[in-house]
């Protein structure tokens, strides 16, 4: 498995997660595109991903039609999580014209990263207190900081992010508490040889100043312990970039998601 690859499938493997024990989720391969559906209003989280290589323009649109009819018929607005490392290059460069032919816009492009190691820490970092989100109340403050980084309804993330979640092996969370305050996230889903980095915020009035950082590698340590030293992958937001290449996060794919 390629480094692109393993980002790509740590990426389906945290949806799986998410996917699991939901009465309205659709977790199938078919027509070369693997369909995670939570089954929920917060279209980035009923998906269509690329199940193996496109070698033109014309089966990548067969794939986007095939994965619009599933969605159609159960009447979810969907996303395609677009890796561009199982396209031709002539692909890539026309994706974006293929898939608006279907009225299908690119909303959000994000890097595809993977270190193997992470360096020890630059400067000293502050006291983030990390608790899984396995309590009813830090369940919530987990929402309220995801709802208001990333810009999303309340209603829309809770519907996500719902109880049963706690109950996810695969996909674990925390929240990062500065002097009693829940202040960041975090969440790690360790699968196809790597763990991976999910939901990463920090409240505007905490962050550049280590909240995230210290919460993030609490994190990880958590799971090597559990789990051994593995590739770390995460696709970054504009804003997290600068960090994680300080960091040793090196691009190797990127992830374009198209809606209607």
């Amino acid at each position: 498995m390629t480094e692109a690859e393993l980002v790509d499938e740590n990426l389906r493997a945290c949806f799986r997660a998410l996917a699991s024990e939901r009465d309205a989720s659709l977790v199938r391969i078919v027509s070369g595109i693997e369909l995670i559906s939570l089954g929920v209003r917060f279209q980035m989280f009923n998906g269509a991903f690329l199940s193996g290589p496109v070698l033109s323009e014309g089966e990548l649109e067969r794939r986007a039609i095939s994965a619009d009819l599933h969605f159609g018929k159960a009447g979810l607005k969907w996303s395609f999580w677009l890796c561009d490392s199982f396209l031709q290059p002539g692909a890539v460069r026309r994706a974006g014209e293929a898939f608006a032919r279907h009225d299908l816009r690119c909303a959000t492009e994000m890097p595809g990263m993977i270190a193997l190691a992470l360096p020890p820490a630059g400067h000293p970092l502050p006291d983030c207190e990390p608790r899984p989100i396995d309590r009813g109340a830090v369940l919530q403050e987990f929402r309220e900081i995801g709802s208001s980084c990333f810009r999303v309804p309340l209603d829309w993330f809770s519907e996500v992010f719902d109880q049963r979640g706690t109950a996810r092996t695969k996909f674990r969370a925390w929240v990062g508490y500065a002097d009693g305050k829940a202040v960041a996230t975090a969440a790690t889903v360790v699968s196809a040889g790597a763990i991976g980095l999910y939901n990463l915020a920090t409240l505007p009035e905490y962050r550049s100043r280590g909240y995230g950082e210290s919460l993030m590698r609490q994190c990880i340590a958590e799971e090597i312990r559990e789990h051994g030293n593995r590739p770390i992958v995460l696709q970054s937001t504009r804003s997290g970039l600068s960090l994680y290449k300080r960091l040793g996060f090196r691009t190797v794919t990127r992830f374009r998601v198209f809606v209607r």
